[in-house]
């Protein structure tokens, strides 16, 4: 509706924002009325909380400095936020950061700057603010204290040898991940201790030096793991510190000798019921379970077969790919295990409707009815021939 000179106000309400409304009337030929309102511009940006760094004791590590940002006001907003830590005792700045925010009116959200590194002992003031020039500077700041203490946390995260479960009856390194999770450096020994049964049959120590929140794999020692026992590695650190939970890691070993190991490496696409009955009926009745070693199945393509330890405990490894060609039917590490494998005398029968397809093939190849030469199929060959002696490969696919 269009007013001219015959429309005037009738009333005024000027609301606690700083807003009014005017009520127009118009004349002369109809009345009508309509509120027309005046709304005043309110910029209001302010950090309501900072996430983190805690207030209080702290362990000394890196922290992301992040805040929760608002726009109280009532417009889109481009500005900076900054962040500053001081030092409690003696006031002096050490660490500055900014970083720029956009809000729409009336929202939030979470600005994250730089990390600093709270050493230990130390008492900290860290600063979240924003500068824009607005209504309100009361809600433009927050801070909070930190008291950053020493820590003290070394352990083991995992036993990277001897592998657990089935092994060949050989010596094996006790190698383990060593962690220290701490925010002081440590130079602490590393104890390996083997039982057969009950008894220990094996101990020994290594030392290492880890900084702040690092880790490194430590080969402490090596152990003759004999066949036909069950043996018990442990690794473990006694350095006092703030958590025990992490200060042990222990396996089971059991080196036996089989005449198969069979690999169901289904990766999803294997047989409705494990073991796959196909193969471990007849396997089972010509060799009887105690020569059998059944591994799997693997639930998808990215899960890795049995280990190299695993496979030299058998004169034989079938291993059934059920491989789809959609999915490769080794990982990276099957294929070097395969080869190394091969190449310290053992015996390997490998089985797969899609083999040559899905380890190198392009499958938008095949479906399109691409030539050989550009479904990759040298390399392909190549594989396949320096490792199983092939030379060529025949298709045997219906066209799609």
């Amino acid at each position: 509706m269009a007013y001219n000179y015959d429309s005037w106000g009738q009333r005024v309400k000027i609301s606690k924002d700083g807003s009014f409304y005017i009520l127009a009337r118009s004349y002369p030929t109809n009345a009508h009325y309509c509120v027309v309102k005046y709304v005043k511009t309110v910029r209001d940006v302010g950090v309501s909380s900072i996430i983190s760094p805690d207030s209080g004791i702290v362990s000394g590590q890196f922290y992301p400095i992040t805040a929760m940002i608002n726009n109280y006001g009532n417009t889109s907003e481009n500005f900076s936020v900054y962040a500053a830590v001081y030092d409690s005792t003696t006031d002096s700045l050490l660490f500055s950061d900014t970083t720029s925010v956009n809000l729409g009116s009336l929202s939030n959200d979470t600005a994250r700057l730089d990390s600093f590194y709270y050493e230990p002992n130390h008492s900290y003031k860290t600063v979240v603010y924003v500068n824009l020039p607005d209504t309100n500077a009361s809600n433009d700041t927050q801070f909070v204290y930190t008291h950053a203490v020493t820590t003290v946390d070394v352990g083991v995260s995992s036993i990277i040898s001897p592998d657990s479960g089935i092994v060949n009856g050989q010596y094996y390194p006790i190698t383990a991940m060593i962690n220290n999770y701490g925010n002081t450096s440590e130079t602490f020994n590393v104890y390996s201790a083997v039982y057969d049964s009950t008894s220990l049959v094996h101990l020994d120590s290594s030392n290492i030096n880890l900084n702040a929140f690092s880790d490194s794999v430590l080969n402490i020692d090596s152990f003759d793991y004999e066949l036909n026992h069950r043996y018990k590695t442990v690794v473990y650190v006694n350095l006092p510190d703030t958590n025990a939970s992490n200060d042990t890691q222990f396996i089971y070993t059991t080196p036996k000798h089989f005449e198969v190991l069979f690999v169901e490496d289904a990766e999803g696409h294997g047989a409705p019921y494990n073991p796959d009955s196909t193969w471990y009926i007849p396997i089972v009745n010509i060799l009887g379970s105690d020569s059998l070693y059944w591994y799997g199945p693997t639930t998808d393509e990215s899960e890795n077969g049995p280990s190299l330890a695993k496979m030299k405990a058998a004169d034989l490894v079938i291993w059934n790919a059920y491989d789809d060609y959609n999915a490769p039917c080794f990982t990276e590490e099957d294929t070097a295990n395969i080869n190394e494998y091969l190449a310290g005398g053992g015996k390997i029968w490998i089985v797969g409707q899609d083999i040559y397809y899905s380890l190198y093939s392009s499958i938008k190849g095949i479906k399109s009815g691409k030539r050989n030469s550009e479904r990759n199929v040298v390399r392909t060959v190549d594989w396949i021939g320096r490792v199983f002696g092939v030379d060529s490969v025949h298709e045997d696919y219906l066209g799609y």
